[in-house]
């Protein structure tokens, strides 16, 4: 049964961006839409994606747990605006609080990022860590790393991205062909389906966004944040194949983190919300027990 909308919001971030949030429950017609002894999910997407890469992920969960699920939109992405000044990573982690002062404000959470959603679960820990050590009950980091670690692309691509910043945000850029899609976001024989819903998530981002959160994951560096969130159960899921932030970036940092689990999934690449989406469930399914409990050891 497909999860049901509980509610839909529009978020003030604190640099003035105009967030699109979205609560999941459960599909049924049961008089309490969510058991309120559950933590409240949280998750961020990545790096020219929206929310909808995470619907394979609500649907089982909620399927398995009659937990309520937070999605949203990062500044600039999906249907949120761009707030005023510069664009950082880090300053993610106060949109994320933003989203969860609004749409989550009381109780227990698990917080779960993708990619560039993962980086901002770990600002949010470096830059709020009162909220982690009194309300998150656990922490999902799928395909995701605390820096770059000193890539850098060929001067000419740099150079291209940072003039797509420059771009008007109304802008839609070129479409992304599901080939390219999938050689660079998946593992071997994906669902078509999958490619071509990334695809085309990722053709409807601006160039705009793409340039300027670019320039922001070149600058990006959260490994203090680490200490922050070692506090709570973290599950860590990287693809084995993953192009855009190799298996070997999660050994390195998650070695930082004695509260981290590692998971590294067989054939698959960037995108685990659609390949590797079985393995997030289970992972956010014993977070959620693990909070629910009380034991942290549920979550391991």
């Amino acid at each position: 049964m497909a999860p049901r909308v509980l509610r839909s919001h529009t978020i003030l971030g604190p640099d003035g961006a105009r967030i699109a949030a979205t609560e999941w429950v459960a599909g049924d017609d049961l008089a309490e839409p969510f058991d309120p002894d559950l933590p409240t999910v949280v998750l961020a997407h990545g790096w020219t994606l929206s929310q909808r890469t995470w619907h394979l992920v609500v649907e089982g969960l909620l399927s398995q747990r009659r937990a309520r699920v937070v999605t949203y939109d990062q500044p600039g992405h999906g249907g949120s605006s761009f707030g005023r000044g510069p664009v950082e990573v880090r300053d993610l982690g106060n949109t994320m609080a933003a989203v969860i002062e609004i749409a989550a404000p009381e109780g227990p959470l698990i917080l779960g990022g993708h990619s560039m959603g993962g980086m901002t679960v770990m600002a949010f820990a470096g830059r709020h860590p009162d909220v982690m050590a009194q309300r998150v009950g656990g922490a999902l980091l799928v395909s995701t790393t605390p820096t770059l670690y000193g890539v850098a692309l060929p001067p000419a691509a740099t150079w291209a991205l940072n003039a797509l910043g420059s771009l008007p945000e109304r802008l839609r850029g070129p479409h992304v062909g599901q080939y390219f899609t999938a050689i660079s976001n998946f593992g071997p024989d994906p669902d078509p389906a999958h490619v071509a819903e990334v695809a085309e998530i990722i053709s409807g981002t601006s160039p705009r966004a793409t340039g300027r959160y670019w320039g922001a994951l070149t600058r990006y560096d959260e490994r203090d944040s680490l200490r922050s969130l070692a506090q709570v159960p973290v599950r860590v899921l990287v693809g084995e194949i993953d192009l855009l932030t190799p298996a070997v970036w999660s050994r390195r940092w998650v070695a930082d983190v004695p509260s981290a689990q590692l998971e590294v999934v067989p054939g698959c690449g960037h995108m685990l919300t659609y390949q590797g989406a079985a393995q997030i469930i289970d992972a956010l399914v014993s977070l959620v027990d693990g909070a629910t409990s009380g034991d942290p050891a549920a979550a391991q």
